[in-house]
Protein backbone atom coordinates (compact mmCIF):
# COMPACT_ATOMS: atom_id res chain seq x y z
CA UNK A 1 0.00 0.00 0.00
CA UNK A 2 1.21 3.42 -0.54
CA UNK A 3 0.45 5.87 2.04
CA UNK A 4 1.10 9.48 1.87
CA UNK A 5 1.14 11.81 4.67
CA UNK A 6 1.06 15.99 4.75
CA UNK A 7 1.36 18.08 7.40
CA UNK A 8 3.06 21.85 7.30
CA UNK A 9 6.50 21.88 9.21
CA UNK A 10 8.32 18.87 10.96
CA UNK A 11 9.12 19.94 13.73
CA UNK A 12 8.87 21.35 17.43
CA UNK A 13 5.61 20.60 17.84
CA UNK A 14 3.51 17.21 19.30
CA UNK A 15 1.64 16.95 16.18
CA UNK A 16 4.67 16.73 13.98
CA UNK A 17 6.18 14.69 16.23
CA UNK A 18 2.77 11.52 16.38
CA UNK A 19 2.97 12.17 12.55
CA UNK A 20 6.81 11.26 12.26
CA UNK A 21 6.24 8.38 14.55
CA UNK A 22 3.35 6.87 12.41
CA UNK A 23 5.30 7.32 9.10
CA UNK A 24 8.06 5.53 10.48
CA UNK A 25 5.98 2.70 11.81
CA UNK A 26 3.88 2.16 8.66
CA UNK A 27 6.86 2.46 6.34
CA UNK A 28 8.24 -0.78 7.44
CA UNK A 29 5.59 -2.64 5.57
CA UNK A 30 4.61 0.23 3.27
CA UNK A 31 5.56 2.80 0.45
CA UNK A 32 5.28 6.21 2.39
CA UNK A 33 5.91 9.55 1.10
CA UNK A 34 5.85 12.45 3.04
CA UNK A 35 4.69 16.03 2.46
CA UNK A 36 5.36 19.43 4.11
CA UNK A 37 4.64 22.64 3.31
CA UNK A 38 8.03 23.82 3.80
CA UNK A 39 11.48 23.09 5.29
CA UNK A 40 12.44 23.72 8.59
CA UNK A 41 15.37 23.28 11.07
CA UNK A 42 15.55 20.54 13.85
CA UNK A 43 13.21 17.82 11.91
CA UNK A 44 12.16 15.02 13.10
CA UNK A 45 14.29 11.80 12.04
CA UNK A 46 12.61 9.83 8.78
CA UNK A 47 13.31 6.11 7.85
CA UNK A 48 16.14 6.33 4.52
CA UNK A 49 13.14 4.43 3.01
CA UNK A 50 10.71 7.20 2.97
CA UNK A 51 9.88 10.20 0.69
CA UNK A 52 9.77 13.53 1.75
CA UNK A 53 8.81 16.15 -0.37
CA UNK A 54 8.71 20.27 0.31
CA UNK A 55 6.22 22.23 -1.45
CA UNK A 56 7.52 25.35 -1.40
CA UNK A 57 10.07 28.07 0.68
CA UNK A 58 7.59 29.61 2.84
CA UNK A 59 7.99 32.68 0.73
CA UNK A 60 4.19 33.46 0.46
CA UNK A 61 2.59 36.80 1.45
CA UNK A 62 -1.24 36.19 1.54
CA UNK A 63 -3.54 34.06 3.26
CA UNK A 64 -5.01 33.57 -0.30
CA UNK A 65 -2.27 33.37 -1.77
CA UNK A 66 -0.44 30.84 0.47
CA UNK A 67 -3.19 28.14 0.51
CA UNK A 68 -4.16 28.35 -3.10
CA UNK A 69 -0.97 28.00 -4.36
CA UNK A 70 -0.70 24.95 -1.59
CA UNK A 71 -3.12 23.08 -2.82
CA UNK A 72 -2.60 23.04 -6.16
CA UNK A 73 0.91 21.86 -5.31
CA UNK A 74 -0.54 19.12 -3.45
CA UNK A 75 -2.84 17.76 -6.03
CA UNK A 76 0.11 17.42 -8.64
CA UNK A 77 1.82 15.63 -5.71
CA UNK A 78 -1.61 13.60 -5.61
CA UNK A 79 -1.41 12.90 -9.32
CA UNK A 80 2.17 12.05 -9.36
CA UNK A 81 2.12 9.84 -6.43
CA UNK A 82 -0.82 8.05 -6.73
CA UNK A 83 -1.15 6.86 -3.10
CA UNK A 84 -3.69 4.25 -1.98
CA UNK A 85 -4.73 6.71 0.88
CA UNK A 86 -3.65 10.32 2.07
CA UNK A 87 -3.10 11.33 5.67
CA UNK A 88 -2.96 15.20 7.19
CA UNK A 89 -2.58 16.60 10.59
CA UNK A 90 -3.65 20.32 11.86
CA UNK A 91 -6.30 22.60 10.22
CA UNK A 92 -4.75 23.88 7.48
CA UNK A 93 -3.19 20.89 5.88
CA UNK A 94 -6.71 19.49 6.49
CA UNK A 95 -8.55 21.92 4.35
CA UNK A 96 -5.67 21.38 1.48
CA UNK A 97 -6.03 18.22 1.11
CA UNK A 98 -9.52 17.85 0.89
CA UNK A 99 -9.87 20.42 -1.63
CA UNK A 100 -6.70 19.32 -3.36
CA UNK A 101 -7.78 15.60 -3.83
CA UNK A 102 -11.49 17.15 -5.43
CA UNK A 103 -12.84 14.42 -8.43
CA UNK A 104 -9.44 12.15 -7.95
CA UNK A 105 -10.66 8.91 -5.93
CA UNK A 106 -8.02 9.25 -3.26
CA UNK A 107 -8.83 8.02 0.13
CA UNK A 108 -8.23 10.59 3.21
CA UNK A 109 -7.79 10.18 6.62
CA UNK A 110 -7.65 13.52 8.16
CA UNK A 111 -6.62 14.28 12.46
CA UNK A 112 -8.22 16.81 14.41
CA UNK A 113 -5.12 17.61 16.94
CA UNK A 114 -5.86 20.03 19.24
CA UNK A 115 -9.34 21.97 20.74
CA UNK A 116 -11.30 22.48 17.60
CA UNK A 117 -12.59 25.49 19.54
CA UNK A 118 -9.37 27.20 19.18
CA UNK A 119 -8.29 25.24 16.05
CA UNK A 120 -11.31 25.76 13.87
CA UNK A 121 -12.69 28.78 15.84
CA UNK A 122 -13.07 31.53 13.93
CA UNK A 123 -16.17 31.72 11.82
CA UNK A 124 -14.57 31.13 8.01
CA UNK A 125 -12.88 27.61 9.19
CA UNK A 126 -15.97 26.55 11.30
CA UNK A 127 -18.27 26.39 8.06
CA UNK A 128 -15.32 24.89 6.27
CA UNK A 129 -14.51 22.45 8.58
CA UNK A 130 -18.29 21.12 9.39
CA UNK A 131 -19.05 21.31 5.55
CA UNK A 132 -15.18 19.71 3.90
CA UNK A 133 -14.62 17.20 6.59
CA UNK A 134 -18.06 15.20 5.59
CA UNK A 135 -16.19 14.37 2.24
CA UNK A 136 -13.06 12.38 4.06
CA UNK A 137 -12.97 8.96 4.13
CA UNK A 138 -11.91 8.77 7.39
CA UNK A 139 -11.52 11.00 10.50
CA UNK A 140 -8.89 10.66 13.36
CA UNK A 141 -9.70 12.76 17.05
CA UNK A 142 -7.31 12.47 19.84
CA UNK A 143 -10.50 13.26 22.94
CA UNK A 144 -13.60 11.86 22.63
CA UNK A 145 -15.09 15.88 23.83
CA UNK A 146 -13.02 17.23 20.89
CA UNK A 147 -15.09 14.06 18.23
CA UNK A 148 -18.56 15.77 19.98
CA UNK A 149 -17.81 19.58 18.92
CA UNK A 150 -18.46 17.95 14.97
CA UNK A 151 -21.89 17.12 13.32
CA UNK A 152 -23.37 13.37 13.69
CA UNK A 153 -22.47 12.64 9.95
CA UNK A 154 -18.43 13.65 10.80
CA UNK A 155 -18.55 11.40 14.11
CA UNK A 156 -20.28 8.56 12.49
CA UNK A 157 -17.13 7.75 10.35
CA UNK A 158 -14.65 8.71 12.72
CA UNK A 159 -11.96 6.94 15.26
CA UNK A 160 -10.52 8.69 18.30
CA UNK A 161 -7.07 7.59 18.90
CA UNK A 162 -4.82 8.37 21.11
CA UNK A 163 -0.82 9.46 20.55
CA UNK A 164 1.74 6.97 21.14
CA UNK A 165 3.92 7.43 24.02
CA UNK A 166 7.67 5.53 22.93
CA UNK A 167 8.88 2.54 24.47
CA UNK A 168 12.02 4.33 26.29
CA UNK A 169 9.53 5.88 28.49
CA UNK A 170 8.15 2.78 30.06
CA UNK A 171 11.72 1.44 30.29
CA UNK A 172 13.14 4.36 32.23
CA UNK A 173 13.38 3.97 35.76
CA UNK A 174 12.47 6.83 37.80
CA UNK A 175 14.64 7.92 41.11
CA UNK A 176 13.78 6.45 44.42
CA UNK A 177 13.87 9.29 46.00
CA UNK A 178 12.56 11.75 43.69
CA UNK A 179 12.37 15.31 44.44
CA UNK A 180 10.91 18.85 43.12
CA UNK A 181 8.76 19.71 40.62
CA UNK A 182 8.68 19.48 36.83
CA UNK A 183 6.34 21.29 33.87
CA UNK A 184 7.05 20.40 29.86
CA UNK A 185 6.08 22.48 26.64
CA UNK A 186 6.08 25.68 24.86
CA UNK A 187 6.51 28.79 26.66
CA UNK A 188 3.83 30.09 24.72
CA UNK A 189 0.35 31.50 26.40
CA UNK A 190 -1.38 28.31 25.54
CA UNK A 191 0.52 26.68 28.59
CA UNK A 192 0.04 29.36 30.89
CA UNK A 193 3.57 29.09 32.62
CA UNK A 194 2.49 31.75 34.15
CA UNK A 195 -0.25 30.94 36.15
CA UNK A 196 2.12 27.38 37.80
CA UNK A 197 5.11 29.90 38.52
CA UNK A 198 2.69 32.73 40.12
CA UNK A 199 1.22 29.55 42.31
CA UNK A 200 4.75 28.19 43.49
CA UNK A 201 5.54 31.42 44.75
CA UNK A 202 2.75 31.57 47.00
CA UNK A 203 3.63 28.49 48.58
CA UNK A 204 6.79 28.27 48.17
CA UNK A 205 7.28 28.67 51.91
CA UNK A 206 5.48 25.97 52.56
CA UNK A 207 7.07 23.03 50.32
CA UNK A 208 11.21 22.42 49.91
CA UNK A 209 10.84 21.46 46.16
CA UNK A 210 11.89 23.89 43.21
CA UNK A 211 10.85 24.12 39.91
CA UNK A 212 11.80 23.09 36.83
CA UNK A 213 10.39 24.01 33.68
CA UNK A 214 11.74 22.51 30.43
CA UNK A 215 10.91 23.73 27.00
CA UNK A 216 11.46 26.60 24.87
CA UNK A 217 9.09 29.52 23.08
CA UNK A 218 8.25 32.91 22.61
CA UNK A 219 7.52 33.57 26.20
CA UNK A 220 11.04 32.97 27.84
CA UNK A 221 12.14 35.80 28.18
CA UNK A 222 8.47 37.27 30.22
CA UNK A 223 8.84 34.32 32.10
CA UNK A 224 12.52 34.74 33.51
CA UNK A 225 11.31 38.51 34.18
CA UNK A 226 8.71 37.12 36.13
CA UNK A 227 10.99 34.86 38.36
CA UNK A 228 13.07 37.82 38.78
CA UNK A 229 9.88 39.82 39.99
CA UNK A 230 8.72 37.10 42.33
CA UNK A 231 12.91 36.72 43.64
CA UNK A 232 12.26 32.80 43.04
CA UNK A 233 15.92 32.79 41.30
CA UNK A 234 16.81 30.25 43.61
CA UNK A 235 13.83 28.35 43.47
CA UNK A 236 12.12 28.40 39.97
CA UNK A 237 14.86 27.33 36.78
CA UNK A 238 13.75 27.42 33.12
CA UNK A 239 15.89 24.44 31.32
CA UNK A 240 14.72 25.12 27.56
CA UNK A 241 14.72 22.14 25.64
CA UNK A 242 16.79 18.84 25.77
CA UNK A 243 17.40 15.79 24.46
CA UNK A 244 15.88 12.58 26.06
CA UNK A 245 13.37 13.89 27.95
CA UNK A 246 12.91 10.72 29.96
CA UNK A 247 16.08 10.68 31.82
CA UNK A 248 15.40 14.33 33.11
CA UNK A 249 11.21 13.47 33.90
CA UNK A 250 12.45 10.56 35.76
CA UNK A 251 14.28 12.70 38.39
CA UNK A 252 10.93 14.46 39.89
CA UNK A 253 8.24 13.45 42.37
CA UNK A 254 5.82 15.20 40.24
CA UNK A 255 4.76 16.92 36.67
CA UNK A 256 2.19 19.99 36.64
CA UNK A 257 0.60 20.93 33.08
CA UNK A 258 -1.18 24.07 33.60
CA UNK A 259 -2.46 24.90 30.11
CA UNK A 260 -5.58 26.70 29.39
CA UNK A 261 -6.55 23.79 26.01
CA UNK A 262 -5.03 21.10 24.32
CA UNK A 263 -5.27 18.07 22.29
CA UNK A 264 -3.75 15.00 23.62
CA UNK A 265 -1.08 16.22 25.79
CA UNK A 266 2.47 14.41 24.81
CA UNK A 267 4.29 15.58 28.07
CA UNK A 268 1.46 14.32 30.41
CA UNK A 269 1.24 10.73 28.73
CA UNK A 270 5.29 10.50 28.70
CA UNK A 271 5.45 11.57 32.43
CA UNK A 272 2.77 8.55 33.23
CA UNK A 273 4.10 6.24 31.40
CA UNK A 274 7.44 6.82 33.13
CA UNK A 275 5.04 6.56 36.51
CA UNK A 276 5.29 10.57 37.58
CA UNK A 277 2.51 11.71 39.43
CA UNK A 278 1.11 14.03 37.80
CA UNK A 279 -1.19 17.50 38.51
CA UNK A 280 -2.62 19.41 35.37
CA UNK A 281 -5.65 21.92 34.35
CA UNK A 282 -9.29 20.20 33.43
CA UNK A 283 -8.29 21.63 30.01
CA UNK A 284 -10.55 21.28 26.72
CA UNK A 285 -10.88 19.20 24.85
CA UNK A 286 -10.53 17.07 27.91
CA UNK A 287 -7.42 15.03 27.23
CA UNK A 288 -5.91 15.34 30.95
CA UNK A 289 -9.84 14.60 31.86
CA UNK A 290 -10.02 10.82 29.77
CA UNK A 291 -6.18 10.09 31.45
CA UNK A 292 -6.24 11.40 34.99
CA UNK A 293 -7.69 11.08 37.93
CA UNK A 294 -10.60 13.45 38.92
CA UNK A 295 -9.09 14.64 41.92
CA UNK A 296 -5.78 15.30 40.16
CA UNK A 297 -7.28 17.97 37.99
CA UNK A 298 -7.89 21.73 38.73
CA UNK A 299 -9.82 24.74 36.83
CA UNK A 300 -8.20 26.03 34.36
CA UNK A 301 -6.52 29.45 35.04
CA UNK A 302 -7.48 28.56 38.97
CA UNK A 303 -4.45 29.58 41.14
CA UNK A 304 -6.59 28.52 44.13
CA UNK A 305 -6.97 25.55 43.10
CA UNK A 306 -3.61 24.58 41.50
CA UNK A 307 -1.95 26.07 44.91
CA UNK A 308 -3.96 23.73 47.43
CA UNK A 309 -3.46 20.67 44.67
CA UNK A 310 0.23 21.29 44.57
CA UNK A 311 0.20 21.37 48.93
CA UNK A 312 -1.88 18.41 49.11
CA UNK A 313 0.75 15.51 47.24
CA UNK A 314 4.04 17.17 47.36
CA UNK A 315 4.64 15.78 50.52
CA UNK A 316 2.24 12.85 50.94
CA UNK A 317 4.42 10.12 50.12
CA UNK A 318 1.72 7.55 50.22
CA UNK A 319 -0.84 9.78 48.20
CA UNK A 320 2.39 9.91 45.34
CA UNK A 321 2.53 6.44 45.36
CA UNK A 322 -0.69 5.48 44.49
CA UNK A 323 -0.75 8.38 41.70
CA UNK A 324 2.12 6.43 40.61
CA UNK A 325 0.74 2.97 40.50
CA UNK A 326 -2.57 4.84 38.90
CA UNK A 327 -0.48 6.31 35.79
CA UNK A 328 2.14 3.21 35.17
CA UNK A 329 -0.99 1.37 34.94
CA UNK A 330 -3.62 3.98 32.83
CA UNK A 331 -0.40 4.68 30.12
CA UNK A 332 -0.41 1.21 29.04
CA UNK A 333 -3.39 1.79 26.36
CA UNK A 334 -0.72 4.36 24.68
CA UNK A 335 2.27 2.47 23.91
CA UNK A 336 3.85 3.13 20.81
CA UNK A 337 2.94 -0.51 19.27
CA UNK A 338 -0.54 -0.70 20.48
CA UNK A 339 -1.37 3.19 18.78
CA UNK A 340 0.02 1.76 15.62
CA UNK A 341 -2.21 -1.39 15.41
CA UNK A 342 -5.27 0.78 15.95
CA UNK A 343 -3.99 3.07 13.27
CA UNK A 344 -3.20 0.52 10.86
CA UNK A 345 -6.53 -1.36 12.11
CA UNK A 346 -8.70 2.19 10.80
CA UNK A 347 -6.42 2.41 7.68
CA UNK A 348 -7.62 -0.90 6.87
CA UNK A 349 -10.85 -0.55 7.38
CA UNK A 350 -11.02 2.55 5.17
CA UNK A 351 -9.23 0.56 2.37
CA UNK A 352 -12.28 -2.10 2.15
CA UNK A 353 -15.25 0.41 2.36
Amino acid sequence: MKILFYINVLSNGGAERVMANLANELSLENDVVLVNSFRTNNEYELNSSIKHIYLDDNSYKGFFEKNFARIKLLRKYLKKEKPDIAISFMAEPNFRLLLAKAFMGTKTIISIRNDPNKEYGNLLFKILAKSLFVTSNGIVFQTKEAKKWFPKMIQSRSRVIYNPVKQVFYDTKTNDNPENIVAVGRLSKQKNHKLLIEAFAEISDKITDNLFIYGAGELEFELKKLVEKLNLNNRVFLMGNVQNIENELSKYKMYIMTSDYEGMPNSLMEAMALGVPCISTDCPCGGPRELMKKETLCRVNDKEMLKDLILKYSNDKQKLKELSLYNKNKSIKFKNDIITKEWKNYIDQIMKN
